[in-house]
């Protein structure tokens, strides 16, 4: 993608940290900004920061271990814009000992690494649950395809 003026992009955990660098830069480069995260007054004032640069903005909280959240993120950002063009999964917990010296049972405690709540992994959801929507990415795995 070339030109990123009025195109869409979408970015969890841009609250703060590496997600928000990633939001402000879209913004700055004419992007309209989804900014979804788990801390609801991180997030909002993520929002006002983004919304200074002048691009529309929407804040989603969404919690990416919980299937039905990332589900209300599809829809409500496809509901708002119509299109995604730049996806950012950058949601994420921080592991703070040697990742050399973790259990599985660390590992698995890990939100990020169980699986949705209705026990299928994400990626091998049937591709009739994967949006393609003006942009050449897969959206999020629960939207479904608008006409």
């Amino acid at each position: 993608m070339k030109d990123f003026k009025d195109k869409v992009a979408v970015i969890t955990g841009a609250a703060s940290g590496i997600g928000y660098g990633l939001a402000e830069r879209a913004a700055k480069e004419g992007m309209n900004v989804v900014l979804a995260d788990i801390e609801e007054e991180t997030l909002a004032e993520a929002e006002k920061n983004i919304r200074k640069i002048g691009v529309d903005t929407l804040t989603v909280k969404t919690d990416v271990s919980k299937a039905d959240d990332v589900k209300a993120l599809a829809e409500k950002t496809m509901d708002a814009f119509g299109a995604v063009h730049l996806l950012c999964n950058n949601a994420g917990v921080g592991i703070f000992n040697n990742v050399l010296e973790y259990r599985l049972v660390d590992w698995q405690t890990q939100k990020f690494l169980r699986p949705p709540h209705d026990g299928r992994n994400q990626e091998t959801r049937r591709h009739d649950e994967i949006a393609v929507k003006n942009s050449g990415l897969p959206f999020l795995n629960h939207l479904k395809t608008r006409t």
